[in-house]
């Protein structure tokens, strides 16, 4: 059975004064997730603003108990680093959920 776990997190990247910084500080964010926990992370809101961002971040696997583990993992890398999350909500679901 497969699992997945969706994060939906919107950021407040502290001293971003320009575009190009955030796109700096976002990279590093994204990569770390990626190599990290092997999350597909996409930015999908507030690309205009230098200051703020929107991330969906997914993870899949196929035990429950580890992919809860690695979502917590994820939370609590993304409150330890230079970004502050304003809101961060999490969904999980099987693949037998989703309605092909």
């Amino acid at each position: 059975m497969a699992y997945i776990y969706i994060h939906d997190i919107d950021l407040h990247l502290r001293g971003c004064d320009s575009l190009k910084t955030k796109r700096s500080e976002l990279s590093s964010v994204k990569a770390k997730l990626e190599k990290t926990f092997g999350a597909a992370v996409s930015e999908v809101g507030f690309q205009d603003l230098r200051q703020r961002s929107k991330l969906v971040v997914v993870i899949v696997g196929s035990a429950v108990d580890e992919l809860q583990r690695r979502s917590d993992a994820i939370k609590r890398c993304l409150e330890s680093g230079p970004t502050e999350v304003a809101t961060h909500r999490r969904s999980f679901v099987s693949l037998e959920d989703i309605q092909w």
